[in-house]
C-alpha cells in the first residue's frame, strides 16, 4: 500500500470557529456525535467550502445535521489537494463520501462483472430476441458507462447460459 505523510493536522474546531477559520486551501474532515468521520473534502478557502457544508449548501446537505466538528490541513498546491484528498477518503472511508471512492481490484472486477452481465441481460430482453454483435454491445457499455467484458469469459459464459442466452460462433447474443 503506498504510505503519504500528510502535513499537520489542525486540532478539532467547532462550527462557531468557521468565522475566524482561514481562507487558505486545504484539506477538510467533518466529523459527527462520538467522533464519526463522516466526510472529506478539498477547497481552495476552507473557510467558505466548511461554512457551505455547515449551513447544508453542498452535496452533502441531508448530513449536514449530524455535522459537529472538523479539523483540516493546509494545503495551497491543487495537485497536492487532489492526491491528499484521493488517499484519505479511501485509506479513512469517511461515511458520507460517494465519489473518489475505490475499491480493492478484486472487488472492483467482481461487482463490474455482475455489472455487465445484469446489464446483457436487460440489453437481450428490450431487444426483444434481435441478435446483438460484441461491437454493438461494447459501444453500448461504452454510452452507458458500463465496463465491457469478454463473453468467453467462463463465469459471463455459465451465468448468460443460466438465462437462456446463447453466443453463435459469429459472437451474436440471442435468446435460445
Amino acid at each position: 500500500m503506498i504510505k503519504i505523510s500528510l502535513p499537520n493536522l489542525s486540532d478539532f474546531k467547532h462550527s462557531e470557529d468557521l468565522e475566524k477559520q482561514t481562507r487558505l486551501g486545504g484539506i477538510y474532515f467533518i466529523y459527527g456525535e462520538g467522533g464519526e468521520l463522516l466526510y472529506i473534502g478539498k477547497a481552495k478557502n476552507l473557510r467558505n467550502r466548511l461554512k457551505q457544508h455547515f449551513q447544508g449548501k453542498t452535496n452533502t446537505k441531508e448530513s449536514s445535521n449530524f455535522f459537529v466538528k472538523y479539523k483540516y490541513l493546509i494545503c495551497e498546491d491543487p495537485f497536492e489537494r487532489e492526491m491528499y484528498e484521493t488517499y484519505l477518503i479511501n485509506t479513512m472511508k469517511p461515511k458520507e463520501n460517494k465519489s473518489k471512492v475505490y475499491f480493492k481490484c478484486e472487488d472492483f472486477a467482481i461487482s463490474t462483472k455482475k455489472k455487465f452481465v445484469t446489464f446483457l441481460l436487460n440489453l437481450v430482453k428490450v431487444n426483444k430476441g434481435i441478435p446483438l454483435g460484441r461491437y454493438t454491445i461494447e459501444m453500448i457499455c461504452k454510452n452507458n458507462g458500463i465496463v465491457f467484458y469478454n463473453w468467453n469469459d467462463p463465469e459471463i459464459r455459465k451465468q448468460l447460459s443460466e438465462e437462456k442466452i446463447k453466443i453463435s460462433n459469429d459472437s451474436l447474443l440471442y435468446v435460445a
